[in-house]
């Protein structure tokens, strides 16, 4: 599947096979389900894209904690670890190692259950972050929607 909207300088691609179906995996605790997705991702089987080298993090925020499960889940940081892997906010700042959430989550950006986060991920993408772009040109975007009896992730990168 390709976004674009004006050719193709700004088009997105999802990866090749990279939309997850994590029904319930995150919230429920089900932890191999939901990290079949980190180690299929790392496996290449999959997609040959990894934890390292995504540029920007889209993750469901509806309950604070859900953004840290997913930065767990996805292969980020190890489980358990995602309080020091935040803390400070410099690691996910705009300008950090993995901007997270750049358009400020559901409550800068409203609460559409997900889009709101395909959609930042698609404008940073682009380049059109206007005055909260990402500190690199970023090539790959995750974003996680859900994480209770709904929930998945796609990785998008840009169309070269």
């Amino acid at each position: 599947m390709v976004l674009a909207h004006g050719g193709d300088e700004d088009a997105v691609r999802i990866a090749n096979n990279s939309i997850f179906g994590l029904s319930g995996a995150v919230l429920s605790g089900d932890r191999e389900r939901a990290l079949a997705v980190a180690r299929g991702i790392r496996a290449g089987t999959m997609t040959d894209l990894g934890p390292a080298d995504v540029d920007i993090a889209e993750l469901y925020d509806g309950f604070s904690w859900l953004t840290m499960a997913w930065l767990e889940a996805l292969g980020f940081c190890g489980r358990g670890e995602s309080g020091p892997f935040i803390e400070g906010g410099t690691r996910i700042a705009l300008d950090g190692e993995l901007p997270v959430n750049t358009h400020g989550g559901q409550l800068s950006a409203g609460r559409l259950h997900g889009f709101g986060f395909l959609h930042e991920a698609v404008v940073q993408l682009r380049g059109d972050g206007g005055d909260r772009p990402v500190g690199t040109d970023p090539e790959v975007a995750v974003v996680a929607n859900g994480g209770g009896p709904v929930a998945g992730a796609m990785l998008l990168t840009k169309l070269t």
